[in-house]
């Protein structure tokens, strides 16, 4: 999914359907205006189209918060390489709580363009969104979360994230989704800027053995979870 589509579903397609359900009892006027929303998208996905963008692999970034090697950057442990997991435990080693990725990048425009292995059925900041940190006089602050309006497995969904409001360069860390499985990543950007590698932002690693509260249960967002 692409820059244009992600917007249209995620803020067009929600008032267009209100107004279709308004008009139901006029079925004429309900397809006059669906025709006209359509001529509105196409504008739009000219629009963004237009205008081109660089797409940066996270793994090429700087990933916090692993302590084992996996096959997929993504998961915390290779499932497959221990005995004793149970198929509950086995899905939450795969998830990527507490993971993020650290970079720096001179583009005004921050987004992702990110895949789905599996996530839950709960499409809410925390499960499945992503938090945007940059950092400031020395201190990590909250810059933005998005989360996908509808997700189709295997299949590229594009995420914007930060549009222009912080300009030159910038230092970044990104918090991965709590309980979703992540197949894809890439960072996207203005097509002229420059995304490289962050140092390693934090000392030392802890590695916590816990319950579901550990895994982020309930947090509100990726960046809230310990």
């Amino acid at each position: 999914m692409n820059i244009w589509e992600a917007y249209c579903e995620s803020r067009h397609y929600s008032v267009y359907f209100d107004i279709v359900r308004r008009q139901l009892g006029n079925k004429k006027q309900a397809e006059n205006l669906k025709s006209q929303f359509q001529v509105y998208l196409q504008r739009i996905k000219e629009t963004a189209f237009a205008q081109e963008y660089k797409y940066t692999d996270a793994q090429q970034l700087t990933v916090v918060s692993k302590l084992l090697e996996t096959k997929n950057p993504y998961h915390r442990i290779e499932t497959s390489r221990y005995d004793g997991f149970t198929s509950g435990e086995a899905t939450q080693c795969r998830q990527s709580s507490g993971i993020a990725i650290a970079f720096r990048t001179n583009s005004n425009y921050i987004g992702l363009d990110v895949k789905y292995t599996t996530l839950s059925s709960k499409l809410d900041r925390g499960v499945c969104g992503f938090d945007l940190y940059i950092r400031k006089d020395g201190q990590w602050i909250w810059a933005w979360n998005n989360v996908p309006s509808k997700v189709v497995k295997g299949e590229f969904i594009t995420l914007p994230l930060l549009k222009s409001s912080v300009q030159g360069w910038k230092e970044c860390l990104l918090y991965l989704p709590l309980q979703s499985e992540l197949a894809q990543l890439q960072i996207v950007t203005d097509a002229d800027s420059v995304v490289e590698p962050l140092e390693m932002p934090f000392k030392g690693r802890i590695a916590v053995f816990g319950s579901s509260f550990t895994q982020g249960a309930s947090a509100e967002r990726p960046g809230l979870t310990y």
